[in-house]
């Protein structure tokens, strides 16, 4: 399983979760000689095969049976997480799940999740057990109770209250586990202090690893990140059969390479086979919502050159059962012909897409994410760490510095200047 670098985890959408178990409706351009089952990356097919993938169960509702491309194309060999829907819950939009409302009490939402709760938290550790290979525990994220978050069911709680309740979910797991998936410890926080009060309340629980979220995650900056994973390199947190640590919720250039810089030095210090990973769902969101693809950037010079391009992707009316190739420089984009995306014929109609369309373009991305991070990674930690932006190099030294050395609490404070240069 362990890689060289840290691993990315494209955050797969039911809709394309969906679309790969689909048929090409009779007379719809498609890639000659595929069918859409061969879009799931993370299965063995003849397009391109990368078997790590995330799926949130926060798509389904409470009691769901998934059956869709990410549980009949099973991948073979990879990482297959499944996140536990803590983000919906937090938000109050898990389908199926307890009562809660915007603007309720901090006694209401309690007393809703108590009350109502052990459905969502029997169905997540079954479905859990039955279909991932890693899952996330259940959290209740206490960024919910942010300003900007108002009206959230959580946000009148306390820090403690949403810690409280995660403890319980946390032991409703240990007692119905079955042993069938290695689960992943969500580590919370709002800032150093409360993060390593959330780390202490949860560290006794049996895992297979730990994720990091919030702002003791990428939300926190490196600054935040270094402050929850250093405490818990101290108690031990990375020994082996622990050996996945995971940062929910980024895509971005800059933490591929700082990520895989702490992968580095925690296999050095710590677990040999210890693989750092990390989400998001951009390329699906972007050829979704936006119809837009990612391109990738030159990797030298300002930071605008470390990050990815969005170009609205090719459609037109003159594309319409168009022979043309895309011209998109990917696996899935060699095959592409213009018609294969632009398929709605009616002249008045802007949106040429369907969400086969979508689903071609997603393809594209992720592969264009994934060979992006592999390239930088590779750039960085080969003979081509000059080109990197000043304040990304000197916090990847940093890194290699910090960790596994006494005095690391002091150095981080000293160093936050530089910590918060790099940005979030």
């Amino acid at each position: 399983m362990a890689s060289e670098f840290a691993v990315y985890l494209p955050a797969v959408n039911l809709a394309f979760a969906k679309a790969v178990m689909g048929q090409v409706p009779r007379g719809r351009m498609f890639p000659a000689g595929l069918t859409l089952d061969q879009l799931a990356f993370w299965s063995p097919n003849p397009v391109w095969h990368y078997p790590n993938v995330l799926y949130s169960l926060g798509a389904h509702s409470v009691g769901a049976d998934i059956n869709n491309g990410i549980t009949c194309l099973r991948p073979k060999g990879g990482i297959l997480v499944f996140d536990s829907g803590g983000f919906q819950i937090a938000k109050g939009t898990l389908k199926g799940g307890p009562p809660l409302t915007e603007g309720m009490s901090a006694d209401a939402a309690i007393a809703s999740w108590r009350n109502y709760g052990n459905d969502t938290k029997s169905w997540v550790t079954r479905t859990s057990e039955l279909h991932a290979k890693y899952a996330m525990t259940l959290d209740i994220p206490p960024w919910t109770t942010l300003p900007e978050h108002k009206g959230m069911p959580f946000n009148r709680c306390s820090f403690e209250e949403l810690l409280s309740l995660t403890l319980g979910n946390l032991r409703y797991i240990d007692t119905h586990r079955q042993g069938r998936v290695q689960w992943i410890n969500v580590v919370h926080g709002m800032d150093p202090m409360t993060t390593r009060q959330w780390w202490q309340a949860v560290k006794w629980f049996p895992c297979g690893g730990y994720s990091m979220a919030g702002a003791a995650g990428c939300r926190g900056g490196l600054f935040g990140l270094l402050n929850g994973v250093l405490p818990m390199l101290d108690d031990g947190a990375f020994e082996p059969g622990r050996d996945i640590l995971h940062v929910l919720g980024t895509g971005t250039i800059k933490w591929a390479i700082l990520l895989t810089a702490i992968q580095r030095r925690l296999r050095d210090v710590a677990n040999p086979n210890l693989q750092v990973t990390f989400d998001s769902s951009t390329a699906f969101q972007e050829a979704g919502a936006r119809e837009k693809l990612l391109v990738p950037p030159h990797l030298a010079g300002s930071a605008t050159e470390w990050s990815f391009g969005y170009h609205s992707a090719p459609q037109g009316q003159r594309d319409v059962d168009s022979l043309d190739a895309s011209g998109l420089d990917s696996p899935i984009g060699q095959r592409i012909r213009m018609g294969d995306l632009s398929i709605q014929a009616n002249q008045w109609c802007q949106r040429k897409y369907d969400a086969i369309s979508a689903a071609l373009i997603s393809h594209h991305s992720v592969w264009t994410m994934v060979h992006t991070f592999d390239r930088a990674n590779a750039l960085v930690y080969g003979n081509g760490r000059e080109r990197l932006p000043n304040h990304w190099r000197e916090a990847v030294e940093f890194i290699e510095d910090v960790i596994g050395r006494s005095g690391w609490a002091g150095r981080l404070v000293q160093s936050r200047a530089l910590l918060d240069a790099v940005g979030k």
